[in-house]
């Protein structure tokens, strides 16, 4: 099993452990985690990333389906990009 996977979701895809980066630029821990947002009056895409250093949170509505693979720096680019996301 992946080191961030999880239990399963209700559809049965794999549930995703949160992540921490540290981004030493801005001296800041992010922790990322995938929401589903079914629900969510107003939601861009059925899931969306959280991403939140407790001064701050934002959503990126269209991550790569990979996110959890991706590399510290490339999170964190993706925190970074463009906020229509």
């Amino acid at each position: 099993m992946h080191p961030h996977q999880d239990t399963r979701r209700e559809d049965g895809a794999p549930r995703i452990r949160p992540r921490t980066v540290w981004d030493s630029i801005a001296g800041r821990e992010w922790r990322i985690w995938a929401a589903d947002c079914r629900n969510v009056p107003g939601a861009r895409s059925r899931e969306c990333l959280i991403v939140d250093c407790g001064t701050t949170v934002r959503r990126i509505w269209a991550p790569p389906d990979d996110w959890a693979t991706l590399s510290d720096s490339e999170l964190l680019a993706l925190v970074d990009g463009p906020r229509d996301r």
